[in-house]
């Protein structure tokens, strides 16, 4: 008898461990289908699925047996094996592509793009469009990360965000418009996400393309290009920064130049005078043209720096188009116009800071020299203290005024305040500390404009030196 059930024990365990092996065997060959079917990549059954498998017949095959469970409560291996899909972590590479356009008219188009983002979170998924396919693929190759990407000024090249929180699998679909009639047109699906070393990445799919329509066979009205100019900015001495905006509208191959000069009539007319960008024929100072592109199509923006002008005069200003299409023409802006500086405004004062003699009861002499250059109503002064870190901050002040004294560390004396040319300067001052060593400079408070046209007061500084009180 011991010996019989000592047999039976031996096969249970054999039939036991065939079983378990078995069971195991069975689970790795489900993993790969789990995670695929979860994520979505496959959308059919395999043939014998293992939460009750039916065979091809349709019959359904017995379930693994329980532990004294009911069927219906029974957990299928799947469930004991697998975890849900958000708890897999998986951190193999973004999968970027770029579906094909639809809904395709003669001035809009959807683009659309899958997007596998895995396990990484706090995606940018966004598409990249254009009709300088060049233009297109920079904008994958040139950033990593969606932060960097320049606003765009023309439609060579624009980008539109589909999502600014990409996770998961994804599909998205975006609506452009405002596009050109009867242009080929690529646009790319890309995503801005950070590795797991915390680097950026900017990953693209492949570049697709389409055709937008022609415009509509029956409607005969033709919309011209607009053109619009902003006011001059940065206007020095000799130079000026000008800019405007062209939208082709229904016109094609655009040519688009400024046109500039002193005599308000020659270049208000050109748009009048003229029906071609080669036919405008300058004038000397009283006409000129720049031209900046050509074969425009779209929107563009622009911003041309002039120089070479003269100082202290009034120039007039045009952003002008040349246009083909169902009509040819020329179109251009309204007239600004603006004045350049009469001096030489870039060169800001000079301040010299000279030597320092030490006499005795504490007094020092204090030596420096000031140019305004192009500058008027220059206010001259002396700073100088035991603090040197406050006295070399001194030129990140704005004004005399701000400049704070604090008994020893830091002191101002004003030394001209009417200055508006050149001079030479020499100041005693007394009640020094004894045996110290104090730094000092001469500066300059002057009066400019800042990057938007506004008056502002700023400073120039010497050169700061020290000297010890015996």
């Amino acid at each position: 008898m011991r010996i019989f059930l000592g047999s039976m024990l031996i096969i249970l365990l054999v039939i036991t461990g065939v079983a378990t092996a078995s069971q195991f065997d069975i689970e790795l060959e489900l993993e790969p289908y789990s995670i695929a079917k979860e994520r979505g990549y496959l959308t059919f059954p395999p043939v014998d699925e293992i939460n009750g498998a039916t065979t091809n017949d349709g019959d359904e095959t017995e379930r693994f047996p329980g532990d004294g469970l009911d069927e219906e409560d029974e957990p299928t291996v799947m469930e004991r094996v697998f975890k849900p899909s958000s708890q897999v972590e998986d951190f193999s590479p973004i999968v970027v592509d770029t579906v094909s356009a639809r809904n395709i008219e003669y001035n809009s188009a959807k683009v659309r793009g899958l997007v596998d983002m895995h396990s990484y979170e706090n995606g940018v998924a966004f598409v990249v469009y254009g009709y300088d396919r060049n233009k297109v693929l920079a904008i994958g190759r040139n950033y990593n990360t969606f932060a960097n990407i320049p606003e765009s000024t023309n439609d060579k090249a624009r980008v539109v965000v589909f999502s600014k929180n990409a996770k998961g699998f994804k599909e998205y679909e975006t609506k452009i418009s405002k596009l050109i009639p009867d242009s080929d047109y690529y646009f790319q699906t890309c995503v801005s996400y950070k590795n797991l070393s915390e680097e950026n990445i900017v990953r693209c799919g492949e570049v697709e393309t389409f055709q937008t329509n022609l415009r509509y066979v029956r409607s005969n009205k033709f919309v011209a290009p607009s053109v619009s100019v902003k006011s001059a900015t940065k206007v020095e001495y000799n130079s000026a920064l000008l800019a405007g905006q062209v939208d082709m509208r229904d016109g094609t191959d655009g040519t688009v130049f400024f046109v500039y000069g002193e005599d308000k009539t020659k270049v208000s007319g050109v748009a009048s005078t003229y029906d071609t960008y080669s036919s405008v024929k300058e004038s000397g100072a009283n006409l000129l043209k720049v031209r900046i592109e050509t074969r425009l199509k779209g929107k563009s923006e622009y911003t041309e720096s002039f120089t070479g002008l003269q100082k202290g005069t009034q120039y007039y200003y045009q952003l002008c188009v040349e246009y083909t299409g169902n009509q040819d023409g020329l179109k251009c802006s309204g007239t600004k116009y603006f004045t350049t500086d009469s001096k030489d405004l870039t060169k800001k004062p000079i301040a010299v800071t000279g030597g320092a003699i030490v006499q005795p009861g504490d007094r020092v002499r204090l030596s420096g020299g000031a140019d305004m250059r192009a500058f008027h109503d220059g206010l001259v002064f002396f700073v100088y203290g035991t603090d040197a870190k406050q006295i070399i901050g001194t030129e990140n002040k704005s004004s005399f005024n701000s400049i704070r004294q604090t008994i020893d560390k830091m002191q101002r004396l004003s030394v001209d305040n009417d200055l508006d040319s050149k001079n030479s300067y020499s100041t005693l001052i007394s009640d020094f500390k004894s045996n110290s060593v104090y730094s000092y400079r001469l500066c300059i408070e002057y009066e400019d404009e800042d990057d938007n046209g506004r008056e502002k007061l700023f400073l120039s500084c010497g050169e700061v030196k020290t000297f010890n009180t015996n």
